[in-house]
């Protein structure tokens, strides 16, 4: 088996990298193109894959193809695989609302799976969300689930959920980090120094994610556990419900969703 990359930033080297600890696939089985040539340069050394001089030889010379580009980039790409058979290649796209559909429309043939990771997938820690187009076959979600298992969780979905699953955990750790920012930011008007307030919600974030995935308890459950009547952090939550702090969310996701039913159109 032979894996291709078309793109080779973050999230394509850390699949790239999950591949080859999880020993799935020999470095000299991949092979990668990007329009970056310091990128491919500095992939290439660090983990010894193959390169591509251009994204149309890399599909030709594999059997599994990843394409990890921006979803405006994606038009232009597959107006140069048009002219290739791809009868036995399995395409795997983590551009984000990019439907299957759009892809089957330009390359005929195609069999074609939807991933959407998010960023976490970096360290390993990644949450996977996985669709299939019509022409692809159940083997061919295998692999893909197989794939990105080496970078973390992985679940199905029919497509018409994907932009709600890529609201929630592909744009969901930019939510955790702001709120972390904010945190920290309001941690230093409380009178703690730069230093103590990142050290204690970065360590009260990961303590709290500890949390929720090994008590078995509701996120709900656990944020009334903590909170004492009467006590501070009833205090502090009496401001998020004035502010309408669950409205506020509600209202970023549905945002969000939004934003990827326009991106599949623009596609």
């Amino acid at each position: 088996m032979k894996i291709g990359f078309i793109g080779a930033g973050n999230m394509g080297e850390a699949i790239m990298r999950g591949l080859i600890s999880a020993k799935l696939i020999s470095p000299s089985s991949i092979m990668i193109s990007d329009k970056k040539l310091a990128r491919v340069k500095y992939i290439s050394a660090k983990y010894k894959v193959k390169t591509c001089k251009s994204n149309s030889r890399c599909l030709k010379n594999v059997d599994i193809v990843i394409l990890c580009i921006k979803p405006q980039d994606m038009k232009k790409l597959l107006s140069e695989f048009s002219a290739i058979d791809l009868r036995k290649k399995l395409i795997i796209t983590i551009a984000a609302g990019v439907r299957t559909s759009t892809i089957e429309k330009s390359l005929k043939r195609a069999r074609v799976i939807r991933v959407m990771p998010n960023t976490p997938a970096l360290l390993g820690k990644g949450m996977s969300v996985l669709c299939r187009g019509k022409n692809s076959l159940l083997r061919d979600f295998q692999t893909a689930k197989k794939i990105f298992s080496t970078v973390g969780e992985c679940l199905a979905a029919d497509e018409e959920q994907m932009d709600a699953f890529t609201a929630v955990s592909g744009c969901g750790p930019a939510y955790v980090f702001l709120l972390a920012e904010l945190m920290i930011k309001a941690g230093i008007s409380a009178g703690l120094s730069k230093k103590d307030s990142e050290k204690l919600v970065k360590q009260t974030f990961s303590g709290a994610a500890q949390m929720m995935e090994e008590s078995g308890m509701s996120p709900e459950k656990l944020r009334i556990k903590v909170t004492s009547p009467g006590g501070m952090t009833e205090e502090a939550l009496k401001i998020f419900y004035k502010n309408k702090f669950s409205s506020i969310v509600k209202k970023a996701v549905i945002a969000a969703k939004k934003k990827g039913k326009k991106l599949s159109s623009m596609a």
